[in-house]
C-alpha cells in the first residue's frame, strides 16, 4: 500500500481522483513530495524468470489486442461512443487535464517531428485517404454534418478572428491595397487594410497634434445582424491627441451595406460615449482633415 502523504491513508495506488480532494494533480503532488511514491514498482518481488514470463506475456497480449481487429475495433469504438454520449466534462476537471498536460505533463513534451518522420506521416494519411470505406466514414463523422457543432465552430472562429484581428495578431487581405507601414513615431508597425487606412497613418505620423495611433486597440463590439444573430465590429484606428482626447475613427470607401453600417455605428457611439471618446467616420473627401 502507498500512503498520501497529505491525509496519511493509504491506498493501491496515489491517482488524480483522489489528490482532486486536496485540490492538486499528480505534478504538483510530485512538485510538493519529490521523493513520494505513485505506486509500488510492478515487479516488486518477482524473480528473474518471473519478470522475463511478464514481459512475454504482456508482448503477447500487445498482439493479440481487440485493437488489431478491424470489426472487434469497430464494435467496442461504438459502445463506447454510446456509453459516453450526451455526457459532459466538469470545468474542474478540465482545469486539471490543462494543468496536468502542460509543459513536462505533456507525453510529446520535447518530441520534435524531424521532417523524415512528418513526411512519413504524410504518406500514411495519405494512404488512409485513398481507402474509399474510411474516407466515406470520415465524411460521415465530419463536423460539417453536424448543424450544432457547425454553429459551435463557428462562433469560435469568429471569436478567434476578432480577437486576432483587433490585436493586429493576424493580416487580412481585403482585395484593396494592402501591407505594412513602419511607424517610427510609435515604434512599430501597423498592417493596413487598404489605401485610405495608409494615407490616414501617414497623416497621424506626421502630425503634431496626434501623441499616439494604433489599430492595434483590441476594441472589438457586438452588433445586431439583420437576421438576429450577433457579429464583432472592429473599428480601424484609435488616436491619441497631445491634449488628452480620443477618437475612435471608421474609415470607408464606399458603404457596402446600409443597415449593417447603420447598426455598428449604434454600437460605436454608444461605446465611445461611455469610455468619454469621440466617434467619427471618415469619408474619401475627409483623409486628409485631422
Amino acid at each position: 500500500m502507498i500512503k498520501c502523504e497529505i491525509c496519511k491513508k493509504e491506498f493501491k495506488q496515489i491517482n488524480n481522483s483522489h489528490l482532486i480532494e486536496h485540490g492538486i494533480n499528480k505534478i504538483e503532488y510530485k512538485k510538493l513530495f519529490p521523493k513520494a511514491k505513485l505506486r509500488k514498482a510492478w515487479n516488486l518481488g518477482l524473480t528473474k524468470e518471473g519478470d522475463e514470463r511478464v514481459l512475454k506475456n504482456s508482448i503477447s497480449s500487445k498482439k493479440n489486442h481487440w485493437s488489431k481487429d478491424s470489426k472487434k475495433r469497430e464494435e467496442i469504438v461504438k459502445n463506447i461512443s454510446e456509453k459516453h454520449k450526451g455526457k459532459t466534462i466538469s470545468e474542474s476537471v478540465k482545469q486539471q487535464f490543462r494543468e496536468q498536460f502542460k509543459g513536462e505533463g505533456n507525453p510529446n513534451f520535447g518530441n520534435y517531428w524531424s521532417d523524415e518522420k512528418k513526411k512519413k506521416s504524410s504518406k500514411k494519411m495519405k494512404e488512409k485517404y485513398k481507402d474509399p470505406e474510411y474516407f466515406a466514414k470520415f465524411k460521415e463523422s465530419h463536423w460539417s454534418n453536424n448543424e450544432d457543432m457547425k454553429k459551435h465552430i463557428s462562433k469560435k472562429h469568429s471569436e478567434f478572428m476578432s480577437e486576432a484581428i483587433s490585436s493586429g495578431k493576424i493580416n487580412i487581405n481585403t482585395g484593396y491595397e494592402c501591407g505594412w507601414f513602419d511607424s517610427k513615431k510609435m515604434n512599430q508597425s501597423f498592417y493596413y487594410m487598404s489605401s485610405y487606412e495608409l494615407k490616414r497613418m501617414k497623416l497621424f505620423e506626421s502630425s503634431e497634434l496626434v501623441s499616439e495611433y494604433t489599430n492595434k486597440h483590441g476594441i472589438k463590439l457586438k452588433y445586431k445582424k439583420e437576421n438576429g444573430s450577433y457579429s464583432n465590429y472592429i473599428p480601424d484606428i484609435l488616436i491619441t491627441f497631445t491634449n488628452g482626447k480620443r477618437r475612435l475613427e471608421e474609415i470607408k470607401g464606399y458603404i457596402k451595406d446600409e443597415k449593417v453600417f447603420k447598426s455598428k455605428n449604434k454600437v460605436a457611439r454608444h461605446f465611445c460615449k461611455k469610455n468619454d471618446i469621440e466617434y467619427k467616420i471618415i469619408l474619401k473627401k475627409d483623409l486628409d482633415i485631422l
